[in-house]
């Protein structure tokens, strides 16, 4: 009865992952599809359409930014990191 539960709870999360992942890749195209960014969800969408490796690239670039604006490390890390 317990490993019946578990897979059916691992296939809900399955398919409620996948109907993230098919949201976001749908907002991603509408986006693609406009002349401008608008709003902050298209930079959510815009970021979320990138691959890992463009991300990770992405954070990289945004700390070299900082350096050259002579931010500390610490600084970096408070402007990086989320607000919770």
């Amino acid at each position: 009865m317990k490993k019946r539960q578990s897979k059916y709870i691992r296939e809900i999360k399955q398919k409620v992952a996948q109907n993230i992942r098919k949201q976001r890749r749908e907002k991603f195209i509408l986006v693609m599809a406009k002349d401008k960014v608008e709003t902050f969800d298209d930079i959510i969408s815009i970021f979320n359409g990138l691959s890992k490796r463009a991300k990770d690239s992405a954070v990289l670039s945004q700390i070299h930014l900082l350096v050259r604006l002579e931010k500390s490390p610490n600084e970096i890390i408070k402007i990086l990191e989320p607000k919770a």
